[in-house]
């Protein structure tokens, strides 16, 4: 009598299905994840409020302001995705698409979420998304790229880099918002003054 075939985990399941897709596919996960993460920030502007030195504008940020900059951010990241995409050849996808994949999915991306975690003792809105949605997507996409061989590994390394300067002017600025999250901030308070109306 043969014996029984073990279950296949729901890991395995989703694991063996990713390993199925061309990189062209599978990328299209990355601003799924972001969608997913930026839900989770949907009250972000009061934890800002609470956790930070006000620089000036935190009277002009509304939430309707924080959701139009959060759905913006994801309408960018689809749009990254589709031009990257554009092209057939796999490799060339890659190149194009995996600086957006690991700077949204690694630094600052998800760093940053992890550093409020422990700077300010309290849970980061962003966090948990960050770390049980994109962290997995982003290992996974860099993981087919090195296994397909698209890319070399100091590339991978270099998206990476390029997160690091503002992932250190984060630390640096302790309580007060850093100057490129200042400027997300007030380009998302300004295009919702045009867009809502908002003061």
């Amino acid at each position: 009598m043969l014996a029984p075939t073990p279950p296949v985990s729901s890991f395995r399941r989703i694991a063996d299905w990713f390993s199925r897709l061309t990189f062209r596919q599978a990328v299209w996960l990355a601003p799924v994840a972001l969608a997913i993460h930026e839900v989770e920030e949907w009250n972000i502007q009061t934890w800002f409020k609470q956790h930070f030195e006000d620089p000036g504008y935190f009277s002009l940020m509304t939430r309707e302001s924080l959701w139009l900059g959060l759905g913006l951010s994801v309408v960018v990241g689809v749009a990254w995705i589709a031009l990257a995409c554009v092209p057939r050849n796999q490799k060339l996808v890659a190149y194009l698409s995996l600086p957006f994949v690991m700077n949204v999915g690694a630094f600052p991306g998800v760093a940053q979420h992890v550093f409020f975690l422990f700077s300010f003792n309290a849970y980061a809105p962003g966090v948990i998304t960050a770390l049980a949605v994109q962290v997995p997507v982003t290992a996974f996409l860099a993981a087919k790229a090195m296994r397909d061989r698209l890319v070399p590994w100091w590339y991978l390394a270099l998206c990476v880099g390029i997160g690091l300067p503002p992932f250190l002017s984060i630390i640096q600025s302790g309580n007060h918002v850093a100057p490129h999250l200042q400027r997300a901030h007030l380009m998302a308070t300004r295009i919702a003054g045009l867009v809502l109306g908002a003061p």
